[in-house]
């Protein structure tokens, strides 16, 4: 992030080669407009945006984790020659159907407090995922700030170019009037002629700035390139002031609100709860079961008397020396299969059970887990550190260029006045004859130049104040 700013930084001193295009345009465009179609066009925040969703998701799972879980299963079998009737667990030799259902459920009642860990685990990296969101949407707010004072700058460098090409042009007709008279000779005119075309070909150089300045935006903004954007002003003042911040001040601000410094801070939170996390998978864990069972089989049947007839059984019992037969009665049963549905409730059966789950060995896989978990955390720990070092050194560099900004813009501003005054007393001068073209042309350059660069210093100090306004209170502050 600080070698993009840093970047930004360098491109800004090109600003006192732009302009702008005075052409009445249809529609005009705030910078929050432009930073709200940036990052909906933006792909880089879209795939962030994903991100984040995702970790959503698996944040919503891990909570989840806690209740129990319930499954049915339903299964129908058709078998053919000897196996055994599931109905009556005895051996048949036929072609038939069985079914099976049932109905279980887990209960996790401990491990170690794996889930809970691992729920706030998935919370950080789900508000790091947010942060980084945050954190491209506010790197591209920023760059289509330093784009919008792009155009901006241009469009005051190209009023200031035309205005000094109208003077040049009246200063032309002038001299033009005088030659015709005779007053001044030939090589005078040709030297405010040259001169005027000179201040023309910086016009184009500024409207073609300009137009690229409209294009970074654009592109920025990943919108067509319109040559009739226009820009709404954002007041900024016409003299700046000096920078009332100090560096201390900017980085402890920077280092507390930037969510870039805040994501790697969750994400050194995770590691550590990921840690935790781990050793609570060497933990048992004890587990409530419970299950409803049922079956059903083709060849499941029953049997009712439909008739009783009394019949010897071949025994006899002997009575006075004779011989009495004993009767019986012999029933005569009818078969008939069981119905679905009473074979389905006659057959249900539960059960509930209590287990300890104790890892003894498990081939290394949480020893290895947790070495990687702990250099996870010692890199997550490395990277905030060097960010908060990185961020301190780009705080400083910026406060420092900032400063030496705002000296270059007060003595160029100095130097406009000194010229405005040289070229009041030059024009005087060359009027009544006491100076040559040459002469003039020299001095009115100076303050055409200089003029120009001071439009550059200002926006140039503004880009820098804009960056330290970024790390005092966020984009906020930089709008």
């Amino acid at each position: 992030m600080f070698r993009f700013l840093f970047t930004c930084l360098i491109l800004s001193s090109f600003l006192q080669t732009w302009g702008q295009d005075t052409r009445s345009h249809s529609s005009v465009l705030s910078l929050q407009e432009c930073i709200q179609l940036a990052i909906q066009n933006n792909p880089d925040v879209v795939n962030k945006e994903y991100l984040a969703s995702s970790s959503k998701i698996g944040l919503d799972q891990a909570k989840a984790n806690v209740f129990p879980t319930l499954n049915a299963y339903l299964g129908h079998s058709i078998y053919n020659g000897r196996s055994i009737n599931i109905y009556t667990n005895s051996y048949v030799n036929q072609t038939y159907n069985s079914g099976s259902y049932q109905l279980t459920t887990n209960f996790t009642i401990w491990n170690g407090s794996s889930i809970q860990n691992y729920i706030k685990k998935c919370a950080l990296d789900y508000k790091a995922s947010e942060l980084e969101t945050q954190q491209a949407k506010d790197n591209l707010t920023f760059q289509v700030i330093l784009n919008y004072l792009a155009v901006l700058a241009a469009n005051e460098q190209l009023t200031i170019a035309k205005s000094q090409t109208e003077a040049t042009a009246e200063k032309l007709r002038t001299i033009q009037v005088k030659f015709d008279n005779g007053v001044v000779g030939m090589g005078d005119l040709s030297d405010i002629k040259g001169q005027y075309s000179n201040n023309q070909l910086i016009v184009v150089q500024q409207k073609n700035t300009l137009e690229n300045a409209k294009l970074t935006l654009s592109q920025t903004m990943n919108v067509a390139y319109d040559s009739s954007m226009q820009l709404q002003d954002i007041g900024i003042e016409t003299t700046p002031k000096e920078y009332p911040s100090s560096v201390d001040d900017i980085y402890i601000s920077a280092a507390q609100k930037l969510a870039v410094v805040k994501a790697a801070d969750t994400r050194l939170a995770s590691a550590f709860k990921n840690i935790q996390y781990i050793k609570s998978q060497r933990m048992p864990s004890l587990v409530l079961s419970g299950g409803a069972y049922t079956n059903y089989s083709s060849v499941a049947s029953t049997s009712t008397i439909v008739s009783s007839t009394d019949m010897p059984n071949g025994a006899y019992v002997l009575e006075n020396g004779q011989k009495n037969p004993v009767y019986e009665t012999q029933n005569t049963y009818a078969s008939h299969n069981i119905p679905y549905g009473s074979q389905w409730k006659n057959n249900i059966n539960t059960s509930v059970s209590l287990g300890l789950n104790i890892p003894i060995f498990n081939a290394f896989q949480v020893k290895n887990k947790l070495k990687q978990a702990k250099l996870d955390q010692v890199q997550a720990d490395f990277t905030a550190k060097t960010l908060r070092t990185q961020l301190k050194q780009a705080v400083e560099r910026d406060y420092f260029n900032m400063k030496f900004s705002f000296e270059g813009y007060k003595k160029i501003s100095e130097q406009v006045n000194a010229y405005k005054t040289s070229l009041m007393a030059a024009t005087i001068k060359f009027d009544n004859g006491v100076i040559t073209t040459v002469d003039y042309i020299i001095t009115k350059n100076n303050l055409d130049q200089s003029s120009l660069n001071l439009v550059a210093a200002k926006y140039d100090y503004i880009l820098r104040t804009k960056i330290l306004d970024y790390y005092l209170g966020g984009l906020e502050a930089a709008e």
